[in-house]
């Protein structure tokens, strides 16, 4: 059973006859559940067809109406116990009472007894409060919250109104009241973004990219970035409905204040935070990328004390090409020719030593500071390609306390290597004592949940540990997916090598498509986290054309 969550809502109400008014706390209520909607849910849990669902709940309120209303108390546990109750007038004798009957009976109703284990699981509910807002029209978006470089949960004005690196921002969450009765498939959301030629550009999403839970609305920042890479940094962020009406706008304009000032800086598209040490390759030029703020006051832009033209510049960001002629710190200043020069400092790595060049766990790729979901307590294949690997070991890698890891092949240019119990923390190689990689990991637990899988829409629900076996033929498998909130899943969820012409239908359940040969692993993601795999096996022919050879 899901998790529950009560919801307070505080309101302005009128209290007395002054006229003064005070907040009220009231649960929220979002609907009505039908009837309908209670038998499709039951037989979805269940796993059975919803007209037996339909004839059992039947048969139950007939027994329950057969009873009380002949005087037994009926319970149903967990629930509680229903009862006939009266209210009467007393009277002297059973004479007045009988001579004024229509008087002295006032009504007759249905009393309710909560069990008390449903009481104690109210009294453990989750209890969140807020106040109505209707400076957003009523939508109760009360603040917007991002997750930046793992360093958990920030507002947006600490970013002091700049445009943001799109690379350094996973995702944007909008935080508020009475959320869930907007259906996400109204739900969208529109960016506006600096490309990497300084001209904006504004682009709707939504599906994939925007998901929704009772009171908030996430925005995956980092997965828009994956498919997307023409933007590099975020301007504007507008909730929209689906007649493209504003709802909620966060709009990122620079600082008043006239003074250039450096607030991220990549290198090679890798973020590099301040005292950050990116590993570098003797006479190898690497291409710097600033974000800049109030970026029309620079004059001057100086690395190591010596001043660099910029190969190109756009609104908000300038790009250096730069060669490190040694190991060492080089200060990166920007400056109005004014004011004190803006200094962000910035490192190279020893030439010919250990560099990482890619990372990825279980096939998702883990970027130079940034920052990754796991799942808290699940292993992961991490592959690391890069140059001097096999001069690692078990000691170079500084982990999350209760991670660990286990090397088990290496060269000297490739590592692969399990993570085992993943939680939450700093994934970080350390060579002489200088980070040459650094990412953090974020512990999430998934919105969907499969949990199995049937041959049938109302067959029976098979262990994600069986193999689904395709036609020995074509190749053709299909089969309807178990578990919690999978209506989310959508077909590009899924993915695995060899197979083709997937197709899955999220209110059904349905998965179909085409696997080549052997066994397949079939993996599902949602929200960038494995949820689990499906293991499908197309059986070889032996030859057999059905007839007797002799």
């Amino acid at each position: 059973m899901k998790k529950g969550q009560i919801n307070i809502n505080y309101k302005a109400q009128r209290i007395g006859f002054d006229g003064s008014e005070k907040l009220v706390g009231s649960a929220d209520r979002y609907s009505t559940i039908s009837y309908d909607a209670i038998v499709a849910y039951a037989a979805k849990a269940a796993a059975v067809p919803e007209s037996s669902i339909t004839m059992a709940m039947e048969a139950i309120f007939d027994a329950m109406n057969y009873f009380v209303l002949n005087g037994h108390s009926v319970q149903i546990p967990n629930l509680g116990t229903f009862s006939i109750g009266v209210r009467a007038k007393s009277t002297e004798s059973e004479a007045e009472f009988t001579a004024n009957f229509g008087k002295n009976l006032k009504g007759v109703a249905i009393h309710f007894l909560p069990d008390p284990g449903l009481k104690q699981q109210i009294a453990s509910t989750a209890i969140s409060t807020s106040v109505d807002e209707t400076g957003y029209e009523a939508n109760g978006v009360v603040a917007v919250t991002s997750a930046l470089f793992g360093a958990g949960q920030f507002l947006f004005p600490m970013n002091a109104g700049r445009p943001y690196a799109l690379e350094g921002l996973t995702r944007a969450v909008l935080n508020g009241t009475r959320l869930s009765d907007k259906y996400i498939g109204r739900n969208c959301v529109r960016l506006t973004f600096i490309d990497g030629q300084g001209q904006e550009q504004t682009a709707i999403y939504q599906g994939q990219y925007v998901s929704q839970s009772y009171n908030s609305i996430v925005v995956n920042l980092k997965r828009i970035a994956e498919n997307f890479a023409n933007f590099y940094f975020i301007k504007k962020l507008e909730l929209v409905d689906g007649d493209s009406n504003v709802i909620f706008e966060k709009t990122f304009a620079a600082p008043t204040e006239e003074v250039p000032a450096i607030s991220a800086v990549s290198v090679d598209n890798k973020p590099v935070s301040v005292d950050g040490t990116f590993p570098f390759e003797a006479g190898k030029a690497v291409q710097i990328r600033l974000l800049v703020a109030n970026i029309g006051h620079y004059q001057t832009v100086s690395i190591g004390g010596t001043p660099v033209s910029p190969s190109a510049a756009g609104d908000g960001y300038l790009a250096v090409t730069f060669t490190p002629s040694a190991s060492g710190n080089y200060p990166i200043a920007i400056s109005d020719g004014e004011h004190a020069a803006d200094v962000y400092n910035l490192s190279f790595g020893e030439a010919g030593g250990v560099s990482v060049a890619a990372v990825t766990a279980n096939g998702d790729p883990l970027a130079n500071g940034s920052t990754t979901n796991i799942i808290a307590g699940e292993d992961y294949v991490v592959q690391m390609t890069g140059a001097g690997l096999g001069d690692l070991t078990d000691s170079n890698f500084v982990l999350p306390q209760g991670t660990t890891i286990a090397i088990t092949s290496q060269s000297n240019t490739l590592i692969v290597a399990t993570i085992g119990n993943a939680q939450a923390g700093d994934f970080k190689v350390v060579v002489d004592e200088e980070i040459i990689f650094a990412a953090a990991l974020v512990a999430v637990t998934p919105g969907v949940s499969v949990t199995g899988w049937k041959l049938t829409a109302n067959g029976a629900t098979q262990q994600l540990t069986a193999d689904i076996t395709a036609d020995p033929d074509t190749g053709e498998f299909g089969c309807f997916l178990v578990g919690e909130d999978i209506d989310e899943l959508l077909t590009a969820n899924f993915a695995g090598t060899g197979f083709s012409s997937l197709s899955y239908t999220p209110a059904t359940g349905e998965l179909t498509g085409v696997v080549d040969a052997g066994t397949r692993s079939l993996v599902i993601t949602y929200d960038n986290v494995t949820i689990t795999t499906l293991s499908v096996t197309k059986p070889s022919g032996d030859g057999d054309d059905g007839f007797d050879k002799d």
